[in-house]
């Protein structure tokens, strides 16, 4: 039986339970979250989540991250294009490709530093014996990398 004045029970204003993971990060959340994790767990808790059935697999963020991906490199090509590059050139298309892959390496590699850095390397622990913050930055940065792949 839940309690609404259980301060372990997130509740929303209008009394309803509210998962923990979609509350709001106040000032004490946040100061011990390294700033350049925090747009990664933002856009992670704010993505919808769609899973693989009979699964808790989530794939929202993954698509998200490939269609961003192929954004980047589509608009390349026309920046390209528009630079008189020649149009369906495979050397416009390599080029396109690669700074879709520049954007992939350059937001990828400040997150995945702070991931690595944020926490005591335990090899033998488990993901939930972390904060929620941390497990959010971790499942964004893998379906970035997964996202990545798809593209």
């Amino acid at each position: 039986h839940l309690r609404s004045d259980n301060p372990a029970t997130p509740t929303h204003s209008s009394g309803q339970l509210q998962h923990p993971q979609h509350t709001t990060m106040t000032k004490s959340m946040t100061e011990s979250i390294p700033l350049l994790l925090r747009p990664w767990i933002t856009t992670y808790r704010f993505t919808p989540k769609i899973y693989i059935p009979y699964t808790k697999i989530d794939i929202a963020y993954t698509l998200l991250s490939a269609a961003i991906l192929t954004n980047v490199r589509l608009a390349a090509r026309v920046i390209f294009t528009s630079l008189g590059w020649p149009a369906g050139h495979p050397s416009t298309l390599y080029a396109a490709s690669c700074i879709g892959s520049m954007v992939h390496s350059t937001t990828l590699l400040p997150g995945l530093g702070c991931l690595l850095w944020s926490r005591p390397h335990i090899p033998h622990s488990k993901l939930d014996s972390h904060p929620l913050w941390w497990q959010d930055g971790v499942h964004a940065i893998l379906s970035f990398c997964t996202g990545y792949m798809l593209y």
